[in-house]
């Protein structure tokens, strides 16, 4: 059985900066010692930016070199926390990775990873740039079975108790998440996207496929600053989504593939028709 792990919303900060770092190495032991995972993804908000861009830079060493420390490879992708102070270059020579998107093969699975920060904004939201949706959109056309593993969601939350973002929930998304949703259902080859960003584990359902968000590792909410969680995602099957911390299985969801397709396709089906009768070509006009 294929397997990863996915930690999102580290958040490394002064304050419980100690707290956080123990927890990561429990977090990173456990993957070691108890699983069969080669890769742990980290989805981005590595760390809560301050002023400084050097306090920032450090803490981007700190978590460099704890990963160091285990057998398992990290690959890092972007929040919008990441970029606020530092550039994406200078944190990718601190972390050794050249971009923060790209395609790792898994058994029969291709994951996908993206890019979602954008400095340029200065704001909570995500945004994809052109050449990254080109690159996605050429890329599921080539493969099956996809996964793709972002910071900020593509599917639609739940956010009416949610501290950061219930009051303001355009901030909790990608910006062009729509024109991102229409490349991954038009090939019927991506079955799931897995996120983080909203600070909650969460299940969306929609028509074309499932969307996973993960816990934050840690600043939940201002009740609870540190929770240790993450995901190992087993591949068999189906897909199996195992949240959890180092001592215990919080919730499980699963994914059928075959059933995730079989609704794409019907729904396709049921689109083209649409799209085709008469009482579409007179009340919407002509496509």
């Amino acid at each position: 059985m294929d397997e990863i792990a996915v930690i999102s919303d580290i958040h490394l900060r002064r304050e419980l900066e100690a707290e956080i770092v123990a927890a990561i190495e429990d977090c990173l032991s456990y993957i070691e010692h108890h699983t069969d995972v080669s890769y742990v993804f980290v989805l981005g908000d590595l760390i809560t930016h301050s002023r400084s861009v050097e306090e920032d830079k450090q803490r981007f060493r700190t978590l460099r070199a704890i990963f160091d420390n285990y057998q398992v490879s990290p690959v890092w992708l972007l929040g919008n926390h990441d970029v606020m102070t530092v550039s994406r270059p200078s944190i990718g020579d601190i972390l050794d990775q050249e971009k923060f998107f790209g395609q790792i093969t898994i058994g029969s699975r291709s994951i996908l990873y993206l890019d979602t920060s954008w400095p340029e904004s200065q704001s909570p939201n995500g945004f994809l740039d052109r050449g990254q949706l080109e690159w996605v959109k050429e890329t599921v056309e080539e493969r099956k079975n996809v996964v793709i593993l972002l910071h900020h969601p593509v599917g639609f939350f739940n956010l009416d108790n949610n501290p950061w973002f219930r009051h303001y929930p355009e901030r909790a998304y990608l910006a062009n998440r729509k024109e991102l949703h229409e490349i991954l259902t038009r090939n019927n080859t991506t079955f799931l996207t897995i996120s983080g960003h909203i600070h909650a584990t969460q299940l969306s359902e929609s028509p074309t496929m499932p969307h996973i968000s993960i816990n934050a590792f840690s600043n939940e909410r201002p009740s609870k600053p540190l929770t240790g969680e993450f995901a190992i995602v087993r591949f068999d099957e189906g897909v199996s989504i195992e949240i959890r911390n180092e001592k215990r299985v919080l919730r499980t969801y699963h994914v059928d593939e075959k059933q995730v397709r079989s609704q794409t396709n019907a729904l396709g089906r049921w689109l083209s028709l649409l799209r085709k009768s008469k009482y579409t070509r007179r009340v919407f006009g002509p496509r």
